[in-house]
């Protein structure tokens, strides 16, 4: 009788794990095929100048990270630098001398001038001694003066 009972219980473990190696490999089909966040076509969740996003993880990094780490946010700044190295960078400019907000672009045509205001939308990853946004996308760029 204690036979048939651990049969049983060996086909039940079998099962439990093929299924769950079935489910496991369909996620990561799944997530390979998806490809990369796409931000083109994503709503951002919050919309702020880069100067405060900047001071409110210089400020309190953990309560920063708590609220922006991975949201899609509209970030409106001055262009402080442009590296048009892989993957292209926007630096915008904070109230800070030693600390930028880093715009890691997903393209970048052409090359926005330094001194401009733009409106950039990314995907926020937290704070180095620099804010940093990746997957980034151009919203609009305006003179200074405007």
């Amino acid at each position: 009788m204690f036979v048939p009972e651990m049969n049983s219980m060996k086909r039940f473990i079998v099962i439990a794990a093929l299924t769950l190696a079935a489910l496991g490999a369909y996620m990561a089909w799944k997530g390979y095929t998806e490809g990369p966040r796409d931000l083109t076509r994503e709503s951002a969740e919050l919309r702020m100048d880069a100067r405060e996003l900047y001071e409110r993880f210089s400020s309190d990094e953990t309560a920063a990270n708590a609220e922006y780490l991975d949201k899609v946010i509209e970030l409106r700044g001055e262009i402080l630098a442009v590296d048009t190295a892989h993957p292209p960078t926007i630096q915008l400019a904070t109230d800070d001398m030693l600390g930028v907000v880093s715009c890691e672009m997903a393209e970048l045509e052409g090359i926005p001038e330094e001194g401009k205001t733009v409106i950039i939308k990314g995907q926020c990853t937290g704070y180095l001694t620099d804010v940093v946004m990746v997957k980034c996308v151009m919203i609009t760029t305006k003179d200074r003066k405007q």
